[in-house]
C-alpha cells in the first residue's frame, strides 16, 4: 500500500529526474516542515514545466503512476486525495491558464483521472478542451 511515507519513493521510481526539483523545495523550506503535499504540488509543477517545454518523455509513465495510485487498494485515502487535488487539479489549472496545451496531458489520462478531471470541470462550470470528447 502507498502511504505518505512511501510515496515519494514511488514518485522517484517514476521520474527520477524530479530529485534535484525536489531537493530544491525541500532546501527552501529549511527550518520549517515541508508536507507530503508541498513535495507533490512541487512534483505536479515539475511535470507541468515539462509539458510546457513540449519535450516529455516520461509522460505516459507518470500518468499511469498517477492512475495506478487511484486504484481501489493501491494507495490510501490521503494518497488519493493528493494525487486528484495536488496533481491532477494542478496540471488542470495550469492546462486552463494556457500554460500548455490540454492536449499535451488528456490522452495520457486514465479512467479513474479522466473522472476526476470532469467531475472537476464540473464543479468549477468549465469545460477541458479534449476531455469530454468521449461523452454522448
Amino acid at each position: 500500500m502507498i502511504t505518505k511515507n512511501n510515496l515519494i519513493e514511488f514518485v522517484l521510481k517514476l521520474e527520477p529526474d524530479f530529485l534535484p526539483a525536489l531537493e530544491r523545495e525541500r532546501r527552501e523550506f529549511s527550518g520549517n516542515e515541508i508536507t507530503i503535499g508541498l513535495e507533490f504540488i512541487a512534483f505536479s509543477n515539475f511535470v507541468s514545466d515539462k509539458l510546457e517545454l513540449g519535450i516529455y518523455k516520461n509522460a505516459k509513465k507518470v500518468f499511469e503512476g498517477i492512475e495506478h495510485l487511484l486504484t481501489k487498494g493501491v494507495a490510501d485515502e490521503e494518497i488519493q486525495t493528493l494525487a486528484t487535488t495536488c496533481f491532477l487539479e494542478n496540471i488542470q489549472n495550469l492546462s486552463g491558464h494556457g500554460r500548455f496545451p490540454e492536449t499535451s496531458f488528456i490522452p495520457f489520462l486514465g479512467p479513474e483521472s479522466r473522472k476526476f478531471c470532469k467531475a472537476l470541470d464540473e464543479f468549477w462550470g468549465t469545460k477541458t478542451p479534449g476531455l469530454h470528447d468521449d461523452d454522448k
